[in-house]
């Protein structure tokens, strides 16, 4: 399907122990190195802007960090050339204060591809519905997510309202029916009195 959005930068996805041959190969790009946010997050992520078409590039690092932290060194072989689509959907669905770029991002996601067990061209609904039942507040945050997304009432072009509304419940069915762990049940019983998630405004997006 065509583009639904104008894309403002490109997001990869790398090994901390690779850093210096990921900055090599930025610089010999032409792309130039941001030294603040570098120094800010450099642990986890880098940041790179071509002087010339102002192009920026994100480089992630071993993990996902925004409104929560998602593994993803151990799923980089998993899929090619992207991530699996699950992790890829997982990090939209991770977003509190969902704005509508991310909103229709995941709309397409969940338009594209059915839910499955696998990573192979599937959105792999058990090992979301893994990582959600291990952590309360992830759980908390993916399926109010996945509950915004069936309350949409506008979808990007090419997008079937009906194929999105059938696998974001059949997803959301995953997350629900999966036991949970000992610490999940006891975060539980905090609930929304204590937070659950990091403020989004406190990570550069």
């Amino acid at each position: 399907m065509a583009p639904w959005r104008p894309f403002a930068d490109l997001d990869f996805i790398g090994r901390h122990a690779d850093v210096t041959r990921i900055k090599k190969v930025f610089r010999g790009r032409g792309y130039a190195f941001d030294p603040k946010l570098n120094t800010l997050h450099g642990r986890y992520r880098l940041v790179f802007e071509h002087p010339t078409t102002r192009a920026k590039v994100d480089v992630l690092l071993d993990v996902f960090r925004m409104c929560h932290e998602l593994p993803l060194v151990s799923r980089l072989s998993d899929d090619y050339p992207t991530i699996p689509l699950a992790d890829l959907l997982l990090t939209k669905l991770q977003i509190i204060k969902l704005n509508r770029k991310d909103l229709e991002d995941a709309l397409v996601l969940l338009n594209s591809h059915p839910i499955g067990e696998t990573d192979q061209e599937l959105i792999n609904g058990a090992y979301i519905a893994g990582l959600c039942a291990r952590d309360w507040g992830l759980f908390r945050t993916v399926t109010g997510t996945l509950q915004r997304l069936l309350e949409s009432d506008e979808f990007p072009p090419g997008v079937s309202s009906d194929r999105v509304q059938t696998r974001t419940r059949e997803l959301l069915s995953v997350v629900d029916a999966s036991p949970k762990s000992l610490k999940w049940r006891l975060r539980s019983k905090v609930g929304d009195r204590y937070p659950w998630y990091e403020d989004v405004e406190e990570v550069d997006r």
